[in-house]
C-alpha cells in the first residue's frame, strides 16, 4: 500500500527504535511516528538533519531511491526516498534481498516483488511453525531468527 510521508525539521528523538544504515546516513526509527535522518559523515559528531513522518511506522528498508515502511499491523507502504539499498540491524523484522522485500507478519513471512520499485506487488507468504523475531540477508541466504534458534533460507531463484 502506498502512503504519504512528510519531511519535517529535525527534532530530538522521543522514543528511539531500530536503526537502518545507508552510506553516511542513519535512519533512527521512532516507533509509530517515523524516522530521524542523521548525517553520520563525521561519526564523532552526527547531525540530526530531519524527521520523516510516517504514522504507524515500525520498520524500514531502502532500495533504489524507494523507502518501504512497515506498520505495526504488518502492512507495508512504499514511497520514493532519497537513498539506495542500506542495511538493517540484527533485530530487523523487514529486509531486502535481490528483488524481494521480506516482512515478518505474525507467524508468516510476507514477500513483496520490488523488481519495479514504484509498483511493489505481494508475491507470496511463507508460513512457519515457530515464533519469528528477525530477518537478516547474507549473500544468497536469508537468516531467520527466533528465541529458540535460527534457520537459513536460500534466496537464489
Amino acid at each position: 500500500m502506498r502512503g504519504s510521508f512528510a519531511l519535517e525539521a529535525a527534532r530530538p528523538p522521543d522514543q528511539s527504535g531500530r536503526l537502518y544504515l545507508y552510506q553516511d546516513l542513519i535512519f533512527l526509527n521512532e516507533r509509530n511516528q517515523g524516522l530521524h535522518i542523521i548525517d553520520n559523515r563525521i561519526p564523532t559528531a552526527p547531525v540530526n538533519v530531519g524527521f520523516l513522518r510516517i504514522p504507524g511506522n515500525t520498520e524500514v528498508a531502502i532500495r533504489d531511491n524507494f523507502l518501504s515502511a512497515c506498520e505495526s499491523s504488518g502492512s507495508s507502504r512504499s514511497g520514493e526516498g532519497a537513498v539506495v539499498t542500506g542495511t538493517g540491524g540484527s533485530t530487523a523484522r523487514m529486509t531486502i534481498s535481490g528483488d524481494y522485500l521480506y516482512a515478518i507478519s505474525g507467524s508468516r513471512v510476507q514477500l513483496f516483488d520490488i523488481s519495479t520499485p514504484a509498483s511493489p506487488l505481494p508475491y507470496t507468504q511463507v508460513e512457519v511453525e515457530w515464533d519469528i523475531q528477525t530477518l537478516f540477508p547474507h549473500e544468497e541466504h536469508l537468516l531467520v531468527g527466533a528465541a529458540s534458534g535460527r534457520d537459513q533460507w536460500s534466496t537464489h531463484r
